[in-house]
């Protein structure tokens, strides 16, 4: 199901007066966006991402329910805080894999055209998609549900929190990531699959549960939450500047993912 075309219409228009200065970000963002909402497989491959998410946070609402007198107040607190981490998680994880998986590879050459001189604008659009339609819709939701239990401005207060933390994932996730999405060839078996699922699962542990407690600490003495945002937003803008002086030194978007060589060398010499 789509939105209304009024809806889309006056989205569309904020995004491009707003968020999208550059034709070329234009250009990344609804390609991104419309790819996205437009090819069944890369929608399947999201859905089953979100739908391991949503089980794991229905399993959690429902041990909270069946064993709420065994559980102290600070554990259900907890728990609902870990619920959009969870989401957030399998959300951007899920946007990550199908960003791999190339939608129609013939229509990659306006995008190698603008390569050059827009490689920062071509990868500025695609995480300003995955902004707008992954983490700045899951927080505003997270407001609205906290807002009925708790209040507006602890509600604000825990969606700043999970907002920067999903932001922070997203560069992570993301960091490695040289290409504009659907737009390159994808070689399989690349991936050492019993690591992968291993770093994966701590890594959710790590970002769904360990920092639902920590923040349910920083919540504990206002100025360790403030402390808390005031870095995570110096983190981010170092990392920003970072990025960029990586992007003019001659990186190169990747459009033919190259498959393993059959005969490894040591590289010596």
């Amino acid at each position: 199901a789509r939105p209304p075309d009024w809806v889309m219409r006056a989205w569309t228009a904020a995004a491009n007066r707003w968020l999208l200065r550059d034709p070329r970000e234009r250009a990344s963002f609804h390609f991104v966006v419309q790819t996205v909402m437009r090819n069944s497989m890369h929608r399947l491959f999201l859905s089953a991402y979100l739908g391991v998410g949503t089980a794991v946070i229905v399993e959690a609402l429902a041990t909270l329910l069946i064993g709420t007198e065994h559980h102290t107040s600070r554990d259900i607190t907890v728990a609902m805080y870990s619920l959009p981490l969870t989401l957030s998680f399998f959300l951007l994880s899920g946007l990550r894999v199908i960003f791999t998986v190339p939608a129609e590879l013939r229509a990659n050459w306006t995008f190698q055209l603008a390569e050059d001189e827009g490689r920062a604008l071509l990868l500025a659009g695609t995480r300003k998609a995955v902004l707008s339609m992954g983490i700045a819709p899951l927080f505003l939701g997270t407001f609205a549900v906290f807002t009925w239990f708790w209040g507006w401005r602890p509600a604000a207060v825990q969606a700043l929190f999970g907002a920067s933390l999903a932001w922070l994932l997203m560069e992570v996730l993301f960091s490695n990531f040289s290409k504009v999405p659907f737009t390159c060839t994808y070689q399989p078996g690349k991936l050492n699959l019993p690591l992968a699922g291993l770093l994966y699962l701590a890594s959710f542990a790590v970002y769904a549960y360990a920092m639902a407690s920590f923040d349910y600490w920083l919540l504990e003495q206002p100025w360790r939450m403030a402390v808390y945002l005031v870095l995570a937003a110096t983190a981010l803008v170092v990392w920003f500047v970072c990025r960029e002086r990586y992007l003019e030194d001659g990186l190169k978007l990747l459009f033919d993912d190259q498959p393993d060589p059959e005969v490894r060398t040591l590289g010596i010499g």
